[in-house]
């Protein structure tokens, strides 16, 4: 059995120093309580990195297009030879087969490492990224609190990360529902999603985070995530798209 490669735990304590090293107390910085607070650091949003006509193109497509639900392995019924699956409450979202569109959603995710991600990155260009997928909420959709690149041991009491993830990326196609929103919830933050914005921040659990229940109507997002060079290694994602060398 490979070890766990154990991270260091940020507790949240709203006392102690900010991840962001701000020299600020973290409930007076990224973790402050208070209402219309500023968007947390290493949340990157870019407004409008879509057209309303690119993504109103791309739903249309993605309508047309065959979706599954998002299951969990059933570890009741799974055996060593074989893994059987289900839904779980916490993921209630469909993952829509993107088709001859892949490409092109590849393609976004891509710009998106090369305009924007070293505004929160220090500088550090992505090595890959993982091929896109789209998730699609319909009322009482939602995805639970959780982080993309660490899970927590209660036997160690620490995090460690699970899959080679440093950072995440949503784009939103849509934003005419109800609810909805991402909400990091060790941050006190809630980004309501707005059509065309491209949302980039980091894999780890000081940003655990859940996509709150669709109230009204649907909600599509474009979502990947991606490894920078020299971060550990632990367990490489299956599908991924490599980034020029020259960056």
């Amino acid at each position: 059995m490979q070890q766990k490669h154990y991270v260091p735990t940020f507790h949240f304590d709203t006392t102690k120093p900010c991840y962001c090293r701000s020299q600020k107390a973290f409930g007076e910085c990224c973790g402050s309580s208070i209402e219309e607070k500023q968007t947390p650091k290493s949340i990157k949003v870019v407004h409008n990195f879509l057209s309303a006509s690119e993504c109103n193109s791309f739903i249309r497509f993605a309508e047309k297009q065959k979706r599954e639900w998002l299951t969990v392995v059933d570890t009741a019924k799974s055996t060593s030879n074989k893994r059987v699956y289900k839904r779980h409450a916490s993921r209630v979202t469909q993952n829509v087969d993107l088709g001859k569109k892949r490409a092109l959603a590849n393609d976004w995710f891509k710009r998106a490492c090369s305009e924007y991600l070293v505004e929160i990155s220090g500088g550090l260009n992505a090595q890959w990224f993982e091929e896109a997928q789209l998730l699609r909420y319909g009322p009482g959709g939602k995805y639970g609190i959780h982080a993309d690149s660490d899970q927590f041991c209660q036997q160690a009491k620490q995090f460690y990360r699970f899959i080679d993830r440093d950072f995440s990326m949503l784009i939103y196609l849509n934003d005419d529902y109800v609810g909805g929103g991402l909400y990091f919830k060790g941050l006190n933050y809630t980004y309501q999603p707005k059509r065309g914005d491209l949302v980039i921040f980091p894999s780890n659990h000081v940003f655990s985070h859940e996509s709150l229940p669709i109230e009204q109507g649907k909600k599509l997002a474009l979502v990947s995530w991606g490894a920078f060079p020299g971060t550990a290694r632990v367990s490489q994602p299956r599908s991924i798209v490599p980034m020029a060398t020259n960056q």
